[in-house]
């Protein structure tokens, strides 16, 4: 469980350059089964112009 909080803390700090690091950190959730803050933080990397997918696949937007 600590190496996950310190992959989402480094991830958090390459989000801030690069947007594409929100989606890693929204699948780092859902494999830990939080699907709520996944979803948030897929929401936060399409908000910041990246393609993201749901775990089922679906397209939240451009």
């Amino acid at each position: 469980m600590e190496n996950l909080k310190e992959k989402i803390e480094k991830y958090k700090n390459l989000a801030k350059k690069k947007p594409k690091y929100y989606v890693s950190i929204g699948d780092l959730y859902s494999d830990d089964g939080d699907f709520k803050t996944a979803t948030m933080y897929y929401q936060k990397a399409v908000d910041n112009g990246v393609l993201a997918y749901t775990v089922l696949g679906d397209t939240w937007g451009y």
